[in-house]
């Protein structure tokens, strides 16, 4: 069982965990001591799903709001969850339909930022918010206009929240006081954690997911969420610390695409060339926006080992 995106955001890995577990399984082989480091987490549902296979999991996430999320769905009963859920939906009337609710959640969110952060909040926003978006300002306001007609914290999306959480519960359970497992997610830039986690002890046992943006030289819509972009310098800067760990001992997993809409991925497909290449064939249905192909996408998973 897969267990799914509870945010409905935009890129989450749902479609391709199957493939990805065959080379996440592949990388552990038959040691039971292996951390999971995934540099993008994004919707989380690589590294939620992937607890039952490593000791310890560590998400790196660059958007601290998606970070306060799951760290609030990590740590607090799941009863709590939804009854702050259930009191903001009931409050502003929060519906498939109402504009007005939403938008005055919106103000009142960004009003109350600078004095309190509230998870909850954001979580109610994000899914009555246009195609499900997270983007923020500069000032971190929350600026996704309204999704009414479209997006709602449905029952799909509830079924999909709960599930999520009784998994996580289920496969890091206290014994004694003390987790059975170690789940986290921190924030910050993902390539500086390498670096540091290098200095604190190497690349021993450790296994990197890396599922970055697409190039800007091949999207016609830059990546944003929250306000972090993703330029063709980040991707420079990627593929530098990729080497770096491959040369110090660590398994890579990274999946990307060398083609978008008939545009190749001319310098992912040039760096590409050192390592395996393993295309991947996956039907998008259902996608939050109509896809207008000039070509092919060719969507593939690039591993070191």
């Amino acid at each position: 069982m897969i267990y799914r995106n509870y945010l409905n955001y935009s890129g989450s890995k749902d479609r391709i965990y199957p493939i990805l577990r065959t080379y996440l399984e592949k990388a552990v082989g038959r040691s039971k001591k292996k951390i999971l480091i995934d540099m993008f987490a994004g919707s989380g549902v690589v590294m939620f799903n992937s607890l039952d296979l490593f000791d310890t999991v560590i998400g790196v996430e660059k958007c601290r709001e998606l970070v306060r999320i799951h760290n609030w769905i990590i740590s607090y009963p799941l009863n709590d969850i939804l009854e702050e859920i259930d009191k903001i939906i009931t409050k502003y009337g929060l519906s498939k339909d109402n504009k007005e609710g939403f938008l005055k959640l919106r103000e009142d969110y960004n009003k109350n930022l600078r004095d309190s952060f509230n998870p909850a909040m954001l979580y109610c926003l994000i899914t009555h918010a246009y195609n499900y978006q997270l983007h923020t300002n500069k000032a971190g306001e929350f600026n996704v206009p309204s999704g009414a007609g479209r997006s709602w914290f449905n029952p799909s999306l509830r079924k999909k929240l709960i599930n999520m959480k009784n998994h996580i519960s289920e496969e890091v359970q206290y014994v004694a006081g003390a987790p059975s497992r170690k789940v986290m997610i921190t924030g910050g830039d993902c390539m500086d954690f390498v670096h540091c986690l290098k200095y604190e002890g190497g690349f021993k046992d450790v296994v990197f997911y890396v599922d970055p943006p697409y190039s800007a030289s091949i999207s016609k819509h830059p990546y944003r969420v929250g306000n972090i972009k993703w330029t063709e310098d980040e991707d420079r800067k990627l593929f530098e610390c990729l080497d770096y760990i491959h040369e110090n001992k660590g398994k890579f997993i990274f999946s990307n695409v060398v083609q978008n809409n008939g545009v190749h991925n001319i310098p992912l497909q040039r760096w590409a060339g050192k390592y395996k290449l393993n295309p991947i064939e996956v039907q998008y249905t259902n996608c939050s926006y109509q896809r207008k192909n000039s070509g092919n996408t060719e969507e593939v998973i690039i591993t070191n080992f």
